[in-house]
């Protein structure tokens, strides 16, 4: 497996994410026969039998070998991948309140432990930034969430949950969680499915979806390979005004600091523009400039204008909507970037929580490219192909790598009636 991870690493992008569903066996006594695979030898046939005595260890019987967790480390350790979570699959969980189970994992005769009810799934990446689209899994809120404004959140009080922690930094201050849901918790219960074919253990599909959905962008630059950035949306949130007192009260518009102002909230861009569209809006704007830069010099002072066509790898500095303004006056110019840089909302001005919404995706990318192509997933142990299916009918590109010709057989009978579709059709 080492080899095979070790390729995996070799091959995936930069900003790629692997995820390794990986469960566990218990050691055995070591007294068994030994596995015969039925469809190609029977119990007298010897030659195409596993003999135990292959695999004889030191740890001790009935226990787990962990043989997951020590690959994972020899992962880490020895190729230096990044293990950035672990998310316990819980194919069955008890509910404590209503008394119940909820799943449908695989019961157990054994009369000495639990039945075991989960399997852990590694998230490895290789580059400490990466993909990772935290929208597409966020969850609601399941108790009322002190926050200031707006119609979901909009009780204002001091946290409590933490009373007995000893957190006091967290009691006097207001929580400002995200008004869209909550990030989701690393524990996922996905009921396993059944499938009317020849496998064992057929992956479930809301599991593989919500990997796809989370990890592999739906779109990609066909020139670098970069995804497509997320554009964001600012809420519109209610304030209440601010008495001004103290230093602040002769302050009037001689600061930009909050302190200053006489209220909370402020009118302020719409749009948080994604890097790749500032970068492309100050390339626009340089070719309208040429010849004119004294002008410019004129009103706004060339050190302010030369910001806004200076670009680098944190993007580009955006003149505000009022210099905007007179810079489409002054240059004639079309009204193509008139969404993003006019566009206002009356906001909070020191919001810290969740102050954006997604709005759409950027038609940029950062090396200048508008064209795209959908993300690719691989899996390299394909199976009975519920990655495939799930993928494509998602949107995506996919690489599966199966070693045995049944179940590629068997994989492709169930792609086959999606495979004559475009990719357009899945979106």
């Amino acid at each position: 497996l080492l080899q095979i991870t070790a390729e995996l690493k070799r091959v995936l992008k930069p900003t790629g994410v692997m995820f390794w569903v990986h469960g566990d066996c218990y050691s055995g006594s070591g007294k068994g026969y030994g596995f015969t695979d039925p469809k190609y030898s029977t119990a007298k046939d010897v030659r195409n039998t596993i003999k135990p005595s292959k695999f004889k260890t030191n740890i001790p019987h009935k226990s787990l070998v962990l043989q997951n967790f020590r690959l994972a480390m020899r992962m880490v350790d020895e190729q230096k991948w990044i293990l950035r979570d672990i998310i316990p699959w819980a194919k069955k969980v008890w509910i404590e309140k209503d008394n119940k189970t909820v799943g449908n994992a695989m019961p157990t005769s054994s009369k000495d432990r639990c039945a075991f009810a989960w399997e852990p799934v590694f998230m490895f990446v290789k580059s400490k930034k990466y993909f990772f689209d935290q929208e597409a899994l966020r969850v609601p809120y399941t108790q009322p969430i002190n926050r200031w404004g707006g119609e979901i959140l909009k009780a204002k009080g001091k946290s409590g949950w933490d009373e007995t922690t000893g957190q006091q930094t967290y009691r006097d201050r207001n929580l400002r969680p995200n008004a869209l849901g909550a990030n989701r918790p690393n524990v996922w219960q996905v009921n396993t499915e059944p499938l009317d074919m020849p496998h064992f253990a057929p992956f479930p599909s809301a599991l593989v979806r919500d990997m796809i959905k989370v990890a592999c962008p739906k779109w990609i630059c066909k020139k670098c390979g970069e995804p497509q950035e997320r554009i964001y949306e600012r809420l519109k949130l209610n304030g209440e005004e601010k008495p001004i007192s103290g230093k602040f009260v002769n302050a009037g518009n001689l600061s930009h600091s909050p302190g200053a102002r006489e209220k909370y909230y402020t009118t302020v861009r719409r749009f948080r523009i994604p890097k790749a569209m500032q970068i492309a809006f100050a390339k626009w704007l340089k070719s309208y400039i040429r010849g004119k830069e004294r002008i410019l010099d004129d009103v706004f002072g060339r050190t302010k204008w030369e910001h806004w066509i200076r670009t680098d790898s944190s993007g580009a500095c955006l003149p505000e909507p009022e210099d905007y303004k007179r810079l489409k006056k002054l240059l004639n110019l079309p009204s193509d970037w008139d969404k993003w840089l006019l566009e206002t909302v009356y906001t909070l001005v020191d919001d810290k929580g969740g102050s954006y919404k997604p709005y759409g995706w950027s038609n940029y990318c950062l090396c200048g490219s508008k064209e795209w192509q959908p993300g690719v997933v691989l899996d390299p142990f394909l199976g009975s192909g519920t990655t495939a299916l799930v993928a494509i009918k998602m949107g995506r590109r996919f690489i599966g790598i199966e070693i045995s010709p049944k179940y590629c057989e068997m994989a492709f009978e169930r792609i086959k009636p999606y495979l004559h579709k475009t990719l357009d059709q899945f979106a």
